[in-house]
This record gives C-alpha cells, sequence and structure tokens, in this order.
C-alpha cells in the first residue's frame, strides 16, 4: 500500500540515494532523483488531503470504480511539478514566495544549453 506516510518514506530513501550520487560526483543523476522526491512528497500531501488510502492504486480491480474514474484520476497521475503544486493545494504559496520569479518558466532545459 503506498499512503502518505509510505510515500513520504520512500522520499526520503531516494533522497538518500541522490545524496549518494551527489556525493559521488554524480549531480545529473542526483538531480533527477530529488527531483522525484519533490513529486513524491507532492502526492503524499494530496493523498492526506484527498483521503486517498493508496495514492497508486487507480486502477486495481479490488476497489469499487466510479463513474468516469479515468478522467477523474488522470490528473494525478501526471510528473509535472506545476500541475501537482495545483493539485497539493500549494500553489498559491508557492508564488507568494516567489512573486516576481517564473519558477516553472525557469526550468526549461534547453535553456543555457547553447
Amino acid at each position: 500500500m503506498k499512503c502518505e506516510n509510505d510515500i513520504i518514506a520512500l522520499a526520503y530513501t531516494k533522497m538518500a540515494e541522490a545524496e549518494c550520487l551527489l556525493n559521488n560526483g554524480m549531480p545529473d543523476g542526483a538531480y533527477y532523483l530529488a527531483g522525484y522526491c519533490v513529486e513524491l512528497m507532492l502526492k503524499a500531501r494530496i493523498c492526506k488531503m484527498l483521503g486517498i488510502p493508496d495514492f497508486f492504486d487507480f486502477d486495481s480491480e479490488d476497489k469499487k470504480k466510479l463513474k468516469n474514474e479515468a478522467n477523474i484520476t488522470r490528473p494525478y497521475k501526471v510528473h509535472d511539478p506545476e500541475q501537482l503544486m495545483i493539485l497539493a493545494g500549494l500553489s498559491s504559496q508557492l508564488e507568494a514566495a516567489l512573486p516576481d520569479d517564473d519558477f516553472f518558466g525557469q526550468l526549461d532545459v534547453d535553456q543555457g544549453m547553447e
């Protein structure tokens, strides 16, 4: 089961792995895993807010299906930090903390790669 506490524990495990990669001269892998940790923590918050007992069990055959369930659960199956911030109810807090910055616009992969 991937309840809120399970997801948080996984995030901490992945962060320890990211630190190990960084300490061993592999910053790209560390950066990738750190981003995954952020994603997991946002999903843990969503789990808590919505009272979802198992965040990753949307497709279980054992659970009762809702009408239009695919449309309901699709937004939660993303890896987009901006969308997850909105779903976690944190986007306004982020905007308040960074009023003059376009944080997510700064994540353009091609930026500075010339």
